[in-house]
């Protein structure tokens, strides 16, 4: 872009000027702007050291303001036309917080839980939306009245974790950069103070999280970044006759063989394999691996028990694979969560079995399983949604019917004392 400002220049601007140059670069290329912002950020505070940066460098209403302008994705689809009547949405802090993270699941070619027109009633009566809540619902809070609502935040947040988790099987690792650009934006999505962000405190808690997520020496161990609240079952998708039909998504039919999910005499295997990816996470110094992540893949979904329709393809870009291939990645990773939480349930209970194990443990580790189970079907249904529109595309196409989907094989699931 023309008139382009290196770090020291960028320093050397009063705070006006550097809110007018900020402005110039959202105005001219609206998908980098705040990631250059950080660039220059980090760049001026590492040449001037003695720069109280990022606390007095730029605006908080500014950046605020920003942030609302620039799409997380140039293909971005808006939710603006979806505020019904009868909401507020200046007056509705619920229905505002939904609507932001159902945009967001939007942009990142998700399918969100539920549309945020249902967020006041979800509030008033929650328990009529429990079956649409299930998968991302808090069961030790269900009596929370400002608890239901929260789903789609929880919703965002897991495909949050999952994008991470796909760059570091990947064994990519973003800049840092990147990477406070995006918590800058979540943070904000949350409802924190716009000032927040530009203190030191936060740029440091941010560098934190960046290196344990991403810098791999040992970080992975336990599997920790993992969230895994969510009860059984939420096949409802069913938006009380509100046919705005989000992304042409139509799930007629498709939720069959869906909790078919269980995972006996595989304990082994689970241990095994869980074992073995805790010990790969350890990237120090490596190169990218596409195939080795691909690999890893295709064994949590065997372990998932499904068969895709097609040749999973992964890309070294994740952003550049299709809806499909992201969405079978997705259940991988739900299913290597619910591998994860189905050895320790079962560590845990060989333990009561033999006398000297906590039952109470035991019973919250098989809760979070039937909760993971929950999630783990969700997706699926997803996938087979997804699997009968582009079937149903290629038939309009060819004139003629297309394959079997991918198949989901059940097993008698197992009742436990």
């Amino acid at each position: 872009m023309a008139n382009r400002l290196s770090a020291s220049q960028f320093l050397g601007l009063s705070a006006d000027e550097r809110v007018l140059y900020v402005k110039q670069i959202i105005r001219n290329g609206p998908d980098d702007a705040l990631y250059l912002l950080a660039k220059e950020l980090l760049q001026g505070e590492e040449e001037s050291p003695t720069t109280q940066a990022p606390a007095s460098l730029i605006n908080a209403t500014d950046i605020a303001a920003w942030l609302e302008q620039i799409p997380s994705n140039p293909d971005h689809h808006t939710a603006a036309g979806y505020y019904p009547s009868t909401v507020e949405p200046a007056q509705n802090e619920e229905y505002d917080h939904g609507l932001v993270c159902y945009q967001a699941i939007l942009n990142d070619y998700g399918r969100p839980l539920f549309h945020p027109y249902l967020i006041p009633r979800i509030v008033a009566d929650p328990d009529a939306y429990a079956d649409l809540l299930r998968p991302y619902a808090r069961q030790e809070h269900a009596a929370d009245p400002t608890e239901p609502w929260l789903a789609l935040s929880r919703q965002w947040n897991r495909r949050k974790e999952f994008r991470a988790w796909q760059l570091r099987g990947r064994r990519i690792r973003p800049s840092f950069a990147e990477y406070l650009v995006a918590e800058w934006r979540d943070f904000l999505m949350a409802g924190g103070l716009c000032e927040h962000v530009l203190k030191p405190e936060f740029e440091r808690d941010a560098r934190a999280n960046w290196e344990r997520w991403y810098d791999y020496e040992g970080a992975e161990e336990d599997g920790e970044g993992y969230d895994y609240e969510g009860p059984e079952d939420g096949e409802e998708y069913d938006y009380e006759g509100s046919e705005e039909d989000v992304e042409g998504y139509d799930y007629e039919g498709a939720e069959e063989d869906v909790e078919g999910y269980d995972y006996e005499g595989s304990e082994e295997d689970v241990e095994e394999d869980v074992e073995e990816d805790v010990e790969g996470y350890d990237y120090e110094g490596a190169e990218e691996d596409v195939e080795g992540h691909a690999e890893r893949v295709e064994r949590w979904l065997a372990h998932g028990l499904f068969v895709p329709w097609r040749p999973l393809r992964l890309m070294p870009d994740p952003s550049a694979q299709d809806r499909w291939t992201t969405c079978v990645e997705y259940l991988a990773f739900e299913a290597e969560a619910l591998c994860r939480l189905t050895a320790t349930a079962r560590i845990l209970e060989a333990e009561v079995k033999r006398g000297h194990g906590d039952e109470e443990m035991y019973r919250a580790a098989e809760a979070d399983v039937d909760l993971q189970r929950c999630r783990v079907d969700w997706v699926l249904a997803d996938i087979k949604g997804i699997e009968a529109m582009d079937k149903a595309a290629t038939a309009g196409e060819s004139g003629g019917g297309g394959d079997d989907g991918g198949r989901s094989r059940k097993r008698k699931r197992v009742e436990r004392d």
